[in-house]
This record gives C-alpha cells, sequence and structure tokens, in this order.
C-alpha cells in the first residue's frame, strides 16, 4: 500500500512537472514513471519462476510443553530477485481444537518461526497465500500450490507405579469366559453337545443323557485370564484430553515394557466406528499411538453402548476422573512425571 502510494505521488509530480514544464525532458520523465511498474513486473518475474520456499522442522515429535522450530528458506536467482515475499502460516490441531493463522514476510533469507507443543495430538503446518511483490511494491504474484508439515505432541509418561499397584491388587469376582472357543474349566459349560469317540467318560452327562437317550458331553469353558482391554475416552476440553492421554500411554507403555499384551478399543467419528488393536511390543504400540492421535476421534461416548464387543477378563478405562478398572475408579492423576 505504501509503494502504490508513493508511486502515485510520483505520476502525479512527473504530471504536473510535464504540464508547467512542457518539454522533451519531461515527456521523458513521464513515461519513464510510468513503465516502471511494467520494467520491475518484468524483471520480477524471472525472480518468481525461479524462487521456491524450503520448510523444514528440527523435531518432528515433542512431548507436551516442549519447542520446535519451523524454518522457511527462500532459495532465489541472485541476478533478478524478487523484491518482497509474504505468507500466511496455518497451525491447526484438531483434537484440541486450536486453528490459528498468522501472516509473515521475509525479512531476510529464512524466517523462524517457534512453536510450542501446548496440547497433545498431532499438529497440520501449512505454508500457503504465498505473494511475490516486484521491487516497488506496486504489483503481486500469488504462488499456488502449499506445503504442509506434521508436528506431533506426545504426552509424557507419568510415574504411576502407585496406581499400577492398585490394579494388581483388585479382585473382583467376575470371570469372563471365551464366547467363540471352548476350555478346561468345567465350573462354567461352554456346551453341551452329543458324544464323540475319545471323549472322557467323566465329561458325560448322564442326566442329560438318560433322558434324551443319547450319551451327552460337557464341554467346559475358556477363561480370558490374560486379555486386557484399554480404552479412552476424550472431552471437549484440551486440558483435560492431555491428562486422558498422559495416563493413558503410560499405562500402555508399563504393559509393553512388562510384556503384558492387551488390547485397545476407541472410536472415531468416521461412522461411528469402534475399533480394537491387539499390542505386544512397545515399538509398535508406540508407532500406532502416533498413528492413532491424527485419527478423527470421537469424544464423550461410552462403551457400554456397544454390548456386541467380547468380553475381557480386566477392562481399564481412562476418562476425564481417572482410571477405571471393570466400572471401579482406581485413582486420579498422578502428580509427578517419569525421569
Amino acid at each position: 500500500m505504501k509503494g502504490r502510494f508513493a508511486y502515485f505521488l510520483f505520476i502525479l509530480g512527473a504530471g504536473l512537472f510535464y504540464l508547467f514544464y512542457n518539454g522533451y525532458l519531461s515527456f521523458l520523465i513521464l513515461i519513464f514513471i510510468l513503465t516502471v511498474p511494467l520494467i520491475s513486473f518484468l524483471l520480477s518475474m524471472i525472480g518468481y519462476f525461479q524462487t521456491n520456499l524450503e520448510v523444514s522442522i528440527d523435531h518432528s515429535v515433542i512431548s507436551l510443553n516442549e519447542e520446535a522450530k519451523v524454518t522457511i528458506k527462500r532459495s532465489q536467482t541472485k541476478l533478478f530477485p524478487v523484491g518482497k515475499i509474504s505468507f500466511s502460516f496455518l497451525y491447526d490441531q484438531s483434537l484440541s481444537m486450536i486453528h490459528q493463522s498468522q501472516d509473515y514476510a521475509f525479512e531476510d533469507e529464512e524466517v523462524h518461526i517457534i512453536l510450542t507443543g501446548q496440547h497433545c495430538g498431532n499438529i497440520e503446518i501449512q505454508i500457503y497465500h504465498v505473494y511475490f511483490s516486484d521491487y516497488f511494491n506496486l504489483i503481486s504474484l500469488k504462488k499456488r500450490g502449499k506445503q504442509t508439515l506434521s508436528l506431533m505432541v506426545l504426552p509424557p509418561l507419568l510415574n504411576i507405579e502407585t496406581t499400577i499397584e492398585q490394579l494388581n491388587c483388585q479382585t473382583h469376582q467376575n470371570v469372563y469366559y471365551d464366547p467363540h472357543h471352548p476350555g478346561d474349566d468345567y465350573s462354567e459349560l461352554f456346551d453341551i453337545r452329543a458324544y464323540q469317540e475319545g471323549d472322557a467318560l467323566n465329561r458325560i452327562h448322564w442326566k442329560l443323557s438318560m433322558k434324551s437317550q443319547h450319551l451327552m458331553v460337557k464341554e467346559g469353558s475358556l477363561p480370558l485370564d490374560d486379555q486386557i482391554l484399554l480404552s479412552f475416552c476424550l472431552t471437549h476440553h484440551a486440558d483435560k484430553n492431555d491428562r486422558i492421554l498422559s495416563l493413558f500411554h503410560s499405562l500402555a507403555t508399563y504393559l509393553c515394557l512388562q510384556e503384558i499384551p492387551f488390547d485397545i478399543m476407541y472410536k472415531v467419528m468416521r461412522h461411528h466406528e469402534v475399533i480394537i488393536e491387539s499390542f505386544s511390543q512397545n515399538e509398535q504400540y508406540e508407532t500406532y499411538f502416533q498413528e492413532m492421535l491424527t485419527f478423527p476421534l470421537e469424544k464423550e461416548y461410552i462403551f457400554q453402548d456397544f454390548p456386541e464387543l467380547p468380553h475381557y477378563s480386566e477392562h481399564y478405562h481412562v476418562n476425564e476422573w481417572g482410571i477405571s478398572e471393570n466400572d471401579i475408579l482406581i485413582g486420579g492423576e498422578p502428580n509427578e512425571h517419569r525421569s
């Protein structure tokens, strides 16, 4: 705007000079002033096609409240550089519902932007609306396309040993069995079927066999002693979600380090789909956890609304109040971070 206003004053002055001092020199000055935008534009076009922005980030994964530096560097021809480069910087973190946009202009060869991981989740960084101006800032050209980077903010690992001890000390009378496969626990019958050769005689159901006039055999059930399910439910508050993800991530990491297999259950907004994944190794879980934080996770729902889900011997659910085991609240958020 300032460049255009200054150019307007130059045209006005050259026009008045030509009117009052009509001559060859004043005419050349007026023609020169009028052709300045065209000359500047043609020279800037060379730099426009030969100038690119290179975007990089020093850390693609950080922990909560840590910093990452985004560097936007311009590479251009030294013979015909463009006058001014400006762009829009978009910061989008859908999990915490934070959307910020800010405009920047190059004062030097590089622009540095410091980002702080204020909340957990994946941050999409976009460089778009890139404008190249001529030397006098009279004409701006918009360059198509945008560049995108991702920054993952992970929750910190908490010291949850006390909570783990509480979980291990919980005793429940409810024992769950595999609904699809028989086992050796005859305290709970899985099925009663016709006798087959090789069946043990002590498994024969004599009363039912006498009534049906056929030998019938009892099949035992298969206890789900080692089936652990972890789930979590987010809210519409970013601070509460940070607490929920920290507890969940700490509990899952602990189970991985102890080589205890477990399943993760969560819900995404796409078709209200419930997803269950199994894990036994820490590297496998870490990779998937980061990927999971990029999904459009559904918030404030109840897993009890899905009775078709299989039963587990232990179900640890994390919400804004803490960790609950089989619907019994165990504990809230630990105070100390793991070193």
